[in-house]
């Protein structure tokens, strides 16, 4: 294999890396709001949370953006 091909390879597995990750963000953010609707965990902690999970999600599908090209 050749180092042009490896490289390729390589990317791709950091894509689709990343589409797992972003997947499980998304789960994340969903059991966030099902741990709040059932008073699992205080509005605060809620909204910290989904802040950072928003956060994530910028910076990790400007990533993906970036290494798809």
């Amino acid at each position: 294999m050749k180092l042009e091909e490896l490289h390729i390879y390589q990317m791709a597995m950091v894509l689709n890396f990343c589409f797992y990750a972003r997947g499980s963000l998304k789960e994340t953010v969903t059991w966030l709001a099902k741990a709040k609707n059932r008073n699992l965990i205080s509005i605060e902690k809620f909204t910290e949370l989904s802040q950072l999970c928003e956060s994530l999600s910028v910076k990790l599908n400007n990533y993906i953006r970036t290494i798809g090209k």
